[in-house]
């Protein structure tokens, strides 16, 4: 499934990673690594009580990013930035 996620337009480099552990964690520790200009994250925007209970991986990166976030949560289609 990671090798069918590849961008729309040719010419743009990427690289597929797969990384065992904390969500939040591995994703600020490649940021950090990569010198990332920007995370770009999907969120189901739980609140309350389920958010409390299964917390977020969003709300922990923005919170330790070396770099802005951009939250994209699906339902709503709002965007917010760090």
């Amino acid at each position: 499934m990671l090798h069918d996620v590849c961008p729309s337009d040719p010419q743009l480099t990427f690289e597929h990673r797969l990384v065992m552990g904390d969500p939040s964690t591995e994703i600020v520790r490649i940021a950090e690594e990569e010198r990332a200009e920007l995370i770009v994250l999907g969120t189901h925007g739980r609140t309350g009580l389920s958010r409390i209970l299964m917390g977020s991986v969003a709300e922990a990166v923005v919170r330790h990013a070396p770099c802005p976030v951009l939250i994209y949560r699906q339902n709503a289609g709002k965007l917010s930035t760090k």
